[in-house]
């Protein structure tokens, strides 16, 4: 998923659509383009055509950047009147409450921004990424003028327990498995009336109690029919992921996974333009990250590895970089520590 969230969110940003507007999707995915509201759902018109998504799915929507960007100045201004008033506040407790309302702004702020700042490019990535360095410079502030107090001693450790109880291989539930195998039956009949809706429900139900590679398929099969594509491509890779590591398939599993592999055939092209998009993605955040580690802005360097990360796991200067960020981070709040004593 984390391959089809950086794919939707970079072909969009071709478009460069001045009025184009970011819907940040539960599960991490980024839409960027006109949004158009339709009742339980949005219609969202992108450089490479509509998609429609259910409002449930959706996490939060973004106008342009322009608007991001007068929203974070205000926070920031905000936060910024809020610091210098607790400058001027002699009582611990109140001061500390004051700072750690300028802090929840600011970290709400700064989510906003790193949510949406991967969808826009040129111009617009710079001036974000500037106010997210310039809105945690803030959040730096408000913690070191906070009253510290002194810390409790730590808890004694736990006993340790020389030989663990070996856990036992989970038994097979007969009785879930019959009210998977109903739903399921439920969803084959609302699948052939072309009540894919329904369907996609019973399914997902059906999977909560039993989740089997011909779930997998059927399910991967209805997204398709809802013309949810990015869903049902992720299903069926699901589905062959899960058919991989059978041992012994029967004959039955074994033509269900070539016929899930014809199935996944179709999103070949799209796969292929991913492969070219993450390098792409991953060269823009890693000079973001070098220009944080330049300013010494070690948590949003931090963040912005970790990121890296999570778009290519196999990053070996992310990985390294991300380690020396966390270094230089716990040696500037020890030294930090040590200036306050």
């Amino acid at each position: 998923m984390r391959r089809m969230i950086i794919a939707i969110t970079v072909l969009c940003l071709l478009a460069a659509d001045l009025n184009a507007e970011v819907v940040v999707l539960k599960d991490g995915t980024k839409l960027v383009g006109k949004v158009e509201d339709q009742g339980d759902k949005i219609k969202v018109t992108t450089q490479d055509g509509e998609m429609t998504v259910k409002k449930d799915r959706i996490k939060q929507i973004y106008k342009d950047a322009k608007s991001l960007l007068q929203d974070a100045g205000a926070a920031s201004t905000e936060a910024q009147k809020i610091i210098d008033g607790a400058n001027k506040i002699s009582d611990p407790k109140a001061r500390n409450e004051s700072l750690d309302k300028t802090i929840d702004i600011i970290q709400k702020k700064m989510a906003e921004l790193l949510d949406a700042v991967d969808a826009f490019s040129g111009n617009d990535a710079k001036l974000i990424s500037e106010q997210i360095a310039e809105l945690n410079s803030k959040k730096k502030l408000a913690n070191s003028l906070k009253v510290m107090k002194a810390e409790p001693p730590p808890p004694p450790p736990p006993p340790t327990v020389k030989d663990p109880p070996k856990k036992e291989p989970p038994k097979v539930d007969s009785k879930k498995v019959e009210i998977a195998l109903e739903f399921y039956n439920l969803g084959l009949t609302a699948f052939n009336d072309k009540q894919y809706d329904k369907a996609l429900e019973y399914f997902n139900k059906t999977a909560s109690y039993n989740e089997t590679p011909e779930l997998l398929s059927r399910l991967g099969d209805t997204y398709e029919a809802l013309k949810e594509e990015e869903q049902a491509y992720e299903t069926y890779k699901s589905c062959l992921e899960t058919l991989d590591k059978i041992e012994s398939p029967t004959d039955e599993q074994e033509q269900l996974k070539d016929e899930v592999t014809k199935k996944i055939q179709k999103f070949k092209v799209f796969e292929d333009k991913l492969e070219a998009i993450n390098k792409e993605t991953v060269t823009k955040l890693m000079e973001l990250g070098q220009e944080c580690m330049t300013d010494k802005d070690y948590v949003l360097a931090e963040e912005v590895y970790a990121l890296v990360l999570q778009i290519e796991e196999g990053n070996k200067e992310a990985s390294e970089l991300l380690e020396k960020a966390r270094q230089l981070l716990a040696e500037e709040e020890k030294n930090a520590e040590k200036g306050s004593d």
